[in-house]
């Protein structure tokens, strides 16, 4: 609910339980009987089973009737959620923040993952003296993290200025 105004109790349902169906189907008859790879497949059935779950519930979405629209005014009111609001934000008599402050945090989220990885990778080298290493990771960690602290403060600074827009 929190991404997509459309997303509504049917297509969760589908998602909770179709989900899991279709991962099954995945690796004990595609992955088994149709399509014959060689080599370990379980990242090929986990992403495609994501990939058609996704399909799934969207499709549920689309084919089945919103929640009630009073229901998802009072919802985007309250929690102001990111994502695809827009009609029901204009509704609700506010400014919808789209899908910018999801990119920005899916920016700073992986400049803050690269920071940990690399740092990780620095301390690790260090313990068998791996200088050079040390430095480069050591680098990309400070870097990263000087990122991931702009990219977040950004981020938060628009969230907290969206938050008070009003649709004149």
């Amino acid at each position: 609910q929190w991404w997509w105004w459309r997303f509504n109790s049917k297509a969760r349902l589908a998602a909770s339980f179709g989900g899991p169906v279709l991962f099954l189907l995945n690796k004990y008859v595609m992955f088994a009987h149709v399509i014959r790879i060689e080599n370990n497949v379980d990242y090929v059935v986990i992403l495609s089973s994501i990939a058609l779950t996704t399909v799934l519930w969207i499709t549920v979405a689309l084919l089945t009737k919103p929640d009630p629209e009073a229901k998802l005014i009072e919802f985007y009111k309250r929690a102001r959620p990111l994502g695809w609001w827009g009609p029901i934000a204009e509704k609700a008599g506010l400014a919808p923040k789209g899908s910018m402050p999801i990119a920005q945090g899916l920016g700073a989220a992986v400049a803050g993952m690269v920071m940990v990885a690399a740092g990780t990778i620095a301390f690790s080298t260090a313990y068998i003296a791996q200088w050079r290493s040390v430095a480069s990771f050591g680098a990309l960690c400070v870097a990263c993290g000087l990122l991931f602290k702009w990219a977040y403060n950004r981020f938060m600074a628009r969230l907290d200025g969206v938050e008070t827009e009003e649709v004149a």
